[in-house]
């Protein structure tokens, strides 16, 4: 019987997976399934929900109407920030970034199942998602991003990370279809997207395309 992957599961991570992040200040004009349903029907291997300026209760019902989708076609659905929102839906896991809660502080009150992914900008930022619980690491920005101000940081840090550390690496910031191969051979094991994607003309070709660069190098390593 299929079921959700559990990202905290090592061999899941062993070819590197298309980590898709719906920006709700992305969306424009376009309703939220259609989007999310041209990005799963793309090849999205995992789907993020951020959305930094609704309401609890608008958050939860839009959280939820993706999940329903994300459940559907067995991908895990991960939610940023408000953890306990992701605990209420029953969303596979919660990405803290450096402003949210404390990841110590978080497994400590929800437990050990939820998946908890942290962000990095340094090799400091990962020793510390290893030593408090974190599941994997979105490092980054590795290029200039065009969602939020952020320290870019390089695919060549990326490389240097990848040879230290144990806990899957997702690369994030300013990642599209030029310079995904980049990142691919820096090394890591997702590549998270959300402008490029989003802003496409076609959310579905362009997460396919993103998704056949990932299947080409996959199959060459």
């Amino acid at each position: 019987m299929k079921k959700i992957p559990n990202l905290r599961d090592a061999t899941y991570w062993t070819k590197p997976k298309l980590y898709v992040i719906v920006d709700n200040s992305l969306l424009g004009n376009s309703l939220l399934e259609d989007i999310v349903f041209m990005i799963i029907n793309g090849g999205a291997d995992i789907i993020q929900y951020r959305d930094k300026a609704s309401p609890d209760d608008i958050f939860s019902e839009n959280a939820e109407r993706i999940k329903r989708l994300a459940d559907k076609f067995f991908i895990p659905f991960i939610i940023n920030d408000r953890i306990h929102i992701a605990k209420e839906i029953s969303a596979s896991g919660v990405h803290l970034g450096k402003d949210d809660m404390d990841l110590r502080d978080a497994r400590k009150k929800y437990g050990k199942k939820i998946i908890i992914g942290s962000t990095a900008r340094n090799i400091a930022d990962i020793r510390n998602a290893e030593n408090t619980g974190a599941d994997y690491c979105g490092v980054g920005s590795i290029f200039p991003p065009s969602t939020k101000q952020a320290p870019v940081i390089g695919a060549g840090f990326l490389k240097e990370a990848a040879g230290l550390s144990g806990l899957p690496l997702a690369a994030i910031g300013g990642i599209n279809t030029e310079n995904i191969t980049e990142v691919l051979t820096a090394g890591c094991n997702a590549v998270c997207v959300s402008s490029a994607i989003m802003e496409s003309a076609n959310p579905e070709e362009y997460t396919y395309n993103l998704k056949s660069v990932i299947n080409g190098f996959s199959s060459r390593r």
